[in-house]
């Protein structure tokens, strides 16, 4: 039957996706990061998942940032070397340089981002919004490995 999501003392109990209008809403966005091809890069790979993880292949809209914060509640400090470009999916709009983001996955649900900074900076987090529940998801701290060349 799937995953059953309950919400504790509401009495609401649901098995299996969440379906509006015929299309899944997301349960979460993973994050995972990866040395690029380009030299001083790091990818920072989003994939809009359902309830079990699987990626929900549509296109999706992501409200991105760089955070150094812990929590990742504001933008890094750091003055990247290079750009942030979208390796796969579609960067819309540069709210900050190289530190903020709106961009569409691609038709398979995953959006990667591609910073490039020489001084590989480690301590730094790719953050995004859940497009399904507005809430907060935030990747690991980035360490010097995380880039080519670190």
């Amino acid at each position: 039957m799937g995953n059953i999501l309950k919400n504790a003392g509401s009495g609401f109990t649901h098995a299996g996706d969440f379906i509006i209008n015929g299309s899944k809403i997301p349960s979460n966005v993973t994050i995972a990061y990866a040395a690029s091809a380009t030299t001083d890069g790091i990818e920072a790979t989003l994939t809009v998942v359902d309830i079990t993880g699987t990626a929900i292949a549509a296109i999706h809209t992501l409200n991105c940032w760089v955070s150094d914060d812990a929590d990742g509640t504001g933008l890094t400090a750091t003055a990247a070397s290079g750009a942030l470009t979208a390796a796969a999916g579609t960067i819309l709009t540069a709210h900050t340089a190289k530190k903020h983001v709106t961009a569409n996955t691609n038709s398979s649900g995953v959006l990667t981002l591609l910073l490039v900074d020489s001084a590989n900076t480690a301590g730094e987090r790719f953050c995004c919004k859940n497009p399904g529940t507005s809430q907060l998801v935030l990747g690991a701290a980035s360490v010097a490995g995380d880039y080519e060349g670190g």
